[in-house]
């Protein structure tokens, strides 16, 4: 994925977690298995 940054991605993702508390659901696994791609 050209010019994504993983950083940003989890922080923006941690931040969505301070303002709406949840844990990881089923459609969050194929984006973070893109990372690892």
């Amino acid at each position: 994925l050209a010019g994504f940054d993983p950083y940003i991605y989890l922080r923006d993702l941690f931040n969505s977690w301070e303002t709406k508390p949840r844990t990881l659901s089923t459609k969050d696994l194929p984006q973070i298995g893109a990372i690892c791609v």
